[in-house]
Order: C-alpha cells, then structure tokens, then sequence
C-alpha cells in the first residue's frame, strides 16, 4: 500500500525515447534477523530491478569477531533473502549496527572485520573497487533500456569523528568533525563529475536534510553538511537514507533544482509511537510503521521520471496518498 507518491522530473533527454522504458529500485533499511523475514515476499511483488540496503541491514552490536560474523551469516543464510537475492541485483551500505555498535565511527576496533563481512554480503568479488581503499564507499551503474543512473553509496561510519553529546544526551554540533574523511570526500567529488548518467542517487545512512531531531544525522557535523549541500547543488541528485525508523520525504527548495531526500526505514520494527518529530523540510508526514521504499523511473516525452512511494510492511489499508511534480533542472 502506497502512502505518499512524489513524481521528479530530470533534465530532457536528447534522444527519442519510448514511454516504457522503466526503471524499478526497492530499498530499505532497519533489518533485525529474530524478526520474521518473509516481507521479502512483499518486495518481490512489487518486482523491483535492483535493492538497496540503506544500513542497519542487520543487528551486530558487538565488539567479538565471532558474534559479528554470525550475525552476517545469519542474513546472508538466510532462505528467504537468499530467494530474493536470486531474483534482484542488491547493493548497498551499512550504518552503525551491521557495521559494529549503535553510533560508532572511525575508533570501532573491527571496522577491518566488518568490511570484509559487508563484502561478503554483497558477493563482491575480488577485482570491485571496494578493494582499492578503506571502507566501503563506492558506486555503481543501474542500467534499463535508456535509462542509466549512477547509485553512490556514501560510508558514514569508517571515518567519521566520535559524536560528542551534552549531559541530557542531546548530540553537540562539532564544526571542526567529519563524516566522510578527506579521501572519501575527493572521491565523492570526482564521481559527481560523470556526465554520462542521467541522474545520481546518493545513498547516505543517516539524514541528511532533517536537523531538527536529537539523533544521528549530518547537521551534527554542519560543515560537512554544508560541503556535501554546495557539492550537488547543481547536480541531478537525490538521496536515500535510513536509520530512523520511521519514513519520511524532505525537501529544500533551490532555484531550478529541488532537493529531496527519501528516508525509508525500518523493515522490521518502527517507531509506532513518533509524533511528528520536528523537521522544517519535511513533506507531507511520518509514516510510522514497517515499509520500505519503492522509485519507479520512466521516460515520458523525452524526460526521465522517478516516481517515489512508500510501501507499508503492516497492512495498513487506510494510508493517505498525494503526488507532487517538479523539474529537478531547468
């Protein structure tokens, strides 16, 4: 069941293009395996080309090699994820519980080892270019027809500062922190340059438009919130995260170029009892139950769409729907 639906508009096409060239991408995230899995079937449904893990895609929250690994094998032994994994190209990026505990950064002792469960998760094979770096940033091509993206999994966990928080738990605004780290940063930069996609997706496990809320999110480090903000600004991009269980569109108006970020979060467990948090770009509401979320591209008159929706988990027949449409580009 659909909740809300936001149509985007891409830049126009030079070439010809049939109206039925579509583009199908799931993603979620918030996965704890002593939870049922067979929402996979649900998924499956809706007959997605490619999934995206958007982070926590597993619960490990341990510092001892072997639980971290079992945790891992878990999932990926998983038969009703190993069903779905036959039929759908996955990819994607973890957050602070797969990747070791609840809000770690860079001193986590086994970020070595995470990496290397992560890789197994993803059937990355020897020559990805994972391989070439520490951490687990990286991007891909999604290709359909005419239709081609470039999806860039940002790692926010391997190099980011610890989080400082005042005495009531609130987390302190650190300008001088990272997220990213400079080499990571580079990266970004350089992927940002390709001009022969027609879009970029960024994946980023935490938010990073909403700064209104006390968690883990990008306006703790303003600085690099406002590095990342200056970067695409001109750029067709939008960004997926997770992490707050609970789903959510936000916007930030821009001359010519919108940006929204689709959080879609979790898969298994919600935040049932979330009154609207603050958040000043939010679009629409929360949606507080288990869902995970759909894009739908497609080519109409020469332009590429996406459709975006999120996609209840609790069968929930009484959701409100609403649909927007903008031009990303002039």
């Amino acid at each position: 069941m659909r909740y809300i639906i936001i149509i985007l508009s891409f830049a126009t096409l030079q070439q010809s293009i049939l109206a039925q060239d579509t583009l199908k991408i799931a993603f979620g995230s918030c996965n704890r395996m002593d939870s049922s899995q067979t929402y996979w079937n649900q998924v499956t449904a809706e007959n997605p080309d490619h999934w995206l893990w958007l982070g926590d895609n597993l619960y490990a929250d341990t510092d001892q090699p072997d639980v971290l690994k079992q945790k891992y094998d878990e999932l990926i032994n998983n038969e009703q994820y190993k069903t779905f994994k036959s039929e759908v190209k996955i990819d994607g990026t973890w957050d602070d519980h797969d990747y070791g505990w609840n809000d770690e950064g860079s001193s986590y002792a086994l970020k070595n080892e995470s990496k290397s469960h992560f890789i197994r998760l993803m059937d990355f094979d020897s020559t990805h270019p994972i391989h070439e770096h520490e951490g687990i940033y990286h991007s891909t091509y999604i290709e359909k027809e005419s239709i081609r993206l470039k999806v860039i999994f940002l790692d926010t966990r391997t190099f980011r500062s610890d989080l400082k928080r005042n005495l009531n738990g609130s987390p302190v605004p650190q300008p001088t922190g990272t997220i990213l780290g400079e080499e990571q940063w580079q990266w970004l930069e350089m992927e940002l340059q390709d001009s022969s996609v027609q879009a970029f997706i960024i994946a980023s496990s935490i938010q990073v438009l909403s700064s209104e809320h006390l968690h883990e999110k990008w306006a703790n480090f303003p600085n690099e919130r406002n590095r990342l903000l200056q970067l695409i600004r001109n750029k067709p991009v939008m960004i997926l995260s997770g992490d707050r269980h609970h789903s959510e569109f936000s916007k930030i108006k821009r001359k010519g170029a919108d940006l929204y970020e689709f959080t879609s979060s979790g898969l298994t467990h919600s935040w049932e009892h979330n009154n609207n948090e603050p958040n000043e770009l939010r679009c629409g509401k929360t949606y507080n139950l288990k869902s995970f979320g759909m894009l739908n591209f497609y080519i109409k008159k020469k332009k590429l769409f996406v459709e975006m929706s999120i996609q209840s988990l609790s069968g929930d027949d009484t959701v409100q729907a609403e649909k927007v449409k903008f031009k990303l580009l002039n």
